[in-house]
């Protein structure tokens, strides 16, 4: 097992209102992605309020990690909206990223892919 520190260790403030971490603070990790050489790991470093408002810009970065831990890449997606989901096509050098979108009109929640090329 190998732990990867990628910046000093803090300790989360805890909620007031009810047991876990307080929504200010900020989500590092939201999803990860792997493949056969791989791991990528989307991180939002906002708070979950900042996400849940949709505060912009919504600046996200994906770190390219191999097997061993060891960062290969760090990625910044200037994304509107965070995705709910995202995946990687190594060959063609693409990330794709599902990432709802509001619609008004029908009062349904609709989603779009945003594809970034690395």
């Amino acid at each position: 097992m190998k732990n990867l520190m990628f910046s000093d260790f803090k300790k989360p403030v805890l909620s007031k209102e009810y047991s876990g971490v307080s929504n200010d603070e900020p989500i590092y990790s939201l999803q990860s992605y792997y493949t056969k050489d791989h791991i990528y790991i989307l991180r939002a470093i906002q708070s979950l309020n900042s996400l849940s408002n949709q505060e912009s810009p919504n600046n996200a970065q994906v770190l390219c990690l191999d097997w061993d831990g060891n960062i290969e890449a760090v990625y910044k997606i200037d994304i509107g909206i965070m995705p709910n989901t995202f995946c990687v096509d190594e060959h063609n050098r693409k990330m794709y990223f599902n990432t709802p979108v509001d619609d008004l009109l029908n009062k349904n929640l609709v989603t779009q892919i945003i594809v970034y090329n690395f």
